[in-house]
């Protein structure tokens, strides 16, 4: 789903307000997409996951969101590149993606921890 807000963002690319905020759309969506799989896997499996278990569930979720947008540019003709020469960027990118989701996940236990306090537990 989250590809096809970024497909709908891309189709209104020419817009006024979708230049001015479409990167702040795109990060706040992408953000959103995080917990609200958590409170499907909820939802579905009667019960929180742990903290392994979400950081598990981000990267494959942002292992496929990648894998379906680079599909999705290749088959509108954009194409896809990769040198080899880029390796140490893209294992400096992975790295760097690895530590935003335990420091997210971090934010969402913390959070969590709270609701809970207060007895309104959705994650």
């Amino acid at each position: 789903m989250l590809v096809a807000f970024y497909g709908i963002l891309d189709f209104y690319s020419g817009e006024d307000w979708v230049d001015k905020h479409g990167g702040v759309i795109r990060t706040t969506l992408f953000c959103i997409s995080l917990p609200v799989n958590h409170i499907f896997y909820k939802v579905d499996h009667k019960r929180p996951n742990n903290f392994v278990g979400r950081n598990f569930h981000d990267y494959i979720f942002i292992l496929f969101f990648v894998l379906l947008n680079e599909l999705r540019m290749y088959f509108y003709g954009w194409g896809i590149s990769f040198d080899i020469a880029d390796i140490g960027i893209y294992i400096a990118t992975i790295l760097i993606i690895a530590i935003l989701v335990m420091l997210f996940e971090l934010a969402v236990a913390i959070v969590k921890r709270g609701l809970k306090l207060v007895r309104w537990q959705i994650l």
